[in-house]
């Protein structure tokens, strides 16, 4: 029984400061082994080049879809050097990721087959979040909604501002519901008066 209330306690505790994150995802380790693991830079020998794309979740509206662009060459018989680019894209803007990795490898031989080699890499991140959406304007007793360039656009009815067009403004009728986001958006409020929204759901 004490083990039994031990171990709820510490998986409650653990699962108090749990967090998640969506990490770029990878189908084929073999064809992004550099992204993953920097010691593989110029193994082969050779220049390599690969370029991939990766939608999940097929159909599905602002699903994840991925891109990486890997290259890499030997320049000595032990040294290495490579360039990682990954593009995680979730939301249909929303959320945008991309990496920049410059690597470099070492490879010392430890028998006549066998080598060992050590990577490291360095790089940047680059983080686009849409932080800004929509506005709601008075115009001679009339309402309007302008979408403020937001990445990943505002829904009204069938109407979609924003996202891949830059801006856009609609007239606004009493109760109409405003989504911000991609197709099934949990964001939608409803419009009521001006500058007053009723959140239905988050």
């Amino acid at each position: 029984m004490k083990k039994l209330i031990l171990t709820t306690v510490l998986l409650a505790a653990s699962i108090w400061g749990l967090m998640a994150q969506q990490d770029a995802q990878y189908t084929q380790y073999m064809y992004n082994t550099i992204a993953v693991n920097p010691a593989y830079a110029g193994s082969r020998g050779v220049l390599s080049i690969a370029a991939l794309h990766r939608s999940q979740w097929v159909g599905l509206d602002g699903a994840p879809t991925t891109q990486t662009l890997n290259i890499h060459t030997s320049v000595s018989e032990r040294l290495g050097l490579g360039l990682s680019i990954v593009n995680d894209e979730i939301g249909n803007g929303t959320n945008q990721d991309t990496y920049f990795d410059a690597i470099f490898s070492y490879t010392v031989p430890i028998s006549e087959t066998g080598k060992l080699s050590f990577g490291v890499k360095a790089g940047g991140h680059l983080l686009n979040i849409s932080r800004e959406h929509f506005q709601i304007e008075q115009r001679e007793g009339e309402y309007y909604l302008t979408d403020r360039g937001s990445a990943c656009g505002t829904k009204l009815r069938d109407i979609t501002l924003g996202g891949e067009d830059t801006g856009g403004t609609v007239k606004l009728q009493d109760g109409d519901v405003i989504g911000v986001g991609a197709k099934g958006t949990p964001y939608l409020f409803q419009f009521v008066s001006f500058n007053e929204y009723r959140i239905i759901r988050d």
